[in-house]
């Protein structure tokens, strides 16, 4: 989102000779915010950067932190001389609505200027990659699923049968196991209830996601949810959400 956001106002800082550069962006990074809000929150912070530093240059830094992402970013040189009523309107009313929007997102939006130079620096709440265990016979499935949560929080690493789930669980502890009990060689049943107790999944929440009308039954058996097959991109992403927050952090 940033780079693209960075590349829809490279028109407009040509027009005002202004250079914007951004530092190499770390590994992808999840946040809690609505992302058309955000967008629009950082295009309101650039272009107020760009219209007070005419021929000059505009730095945009992204820095992690334990617990939060800040967006910093850094007109390097005011406009020389008062700014003019128009452009000092425009800027303020742009940062104004970029204060209202990244508040919205429950982040915090802090300004600077002094020494011929304004900053902006956005803070927002960070969210962790969760790893999710997949448990499907059918690679279709797998394959769909996956595609599903590609670009969220959720890692999907996929397993065909019980050993390849333990053995992935040994390498990516999951908060989150999605079970299919209708398997062709094996009760799935069985397999929820042995998920449950074992030490590799006994702590992760299980969504059962199957053809069959149990979810009684899979409710009973210790399943945390359950997910009719078919099952549409919104309720899939839905049901891990659901659970997300209920998982108990894990340690590798």
């Amino acid at each position: 989102m940033l780079a693209s956001t960075l590349e829809l106002v490279r028109p407009l800082a040509s027009q005002h000779g202004v250079k914007v550069q951004a530092a190499p962006f770390p590994e992808a990074f999840f946040v809690s915010a609505h992302p058309v809000a955000l967008r629009q929150a950082f295009l309101s912070l650039l272009t107020s950067a760009i219209r007070q530093s005419p021929r000059r240059q505009v730095a945009l830094q992204v820095r992690l932190r334990e617990q939060h992402v800040e967006i910093w970013m850094q007109a390097a040189e005011l406009s020389p001389g008062p700014p003019q009523g128009e452009e000092e309107a425009k800027a303020a009313a742009s940062v104004e609505m970029a204060r209202h929007l990244v508040e919205a997102c429950r982040g915090e939006l802090v300004i600077g200027t002094g020494n011929r130079s304004f900053t902006a620096t956005v803070r927002l709440q960070a969210l962790e990659q969760l790893p999710v265990l997949l448990l499907d016979d059918h690679s279709g499935t797998r394959d769909l699923l996956q595609r599903y949560a590609s670009g969220t929080r959720y890692c999907l690493y996929g397993a065909a049968n019980l050993d390849e789930a333990l053995s992935l669980a040994a390498q990516f502890p999951p908060r989150i196991i999605v079970l299919d009990v209708m398997m062709p060689d094996v009760d799935g049943w069985e397999v929820l209830g042995r998920l449950r107790h074992h030490p590799l999944t006994a702590h992760a929440q299980i969504i059962v996601c199957t053809i069959l009308a149990e979810e009684e039954l899979a409710l009973s058996l210790g399943a945390s949810s359950y997910v009719r097959k078919p099952v549409s991109r919104q309720d899939f992403l839905g049901s891990l959400d659901a659970v997300a927050s209920a998982a108990p952090p894990c340690s590798a």
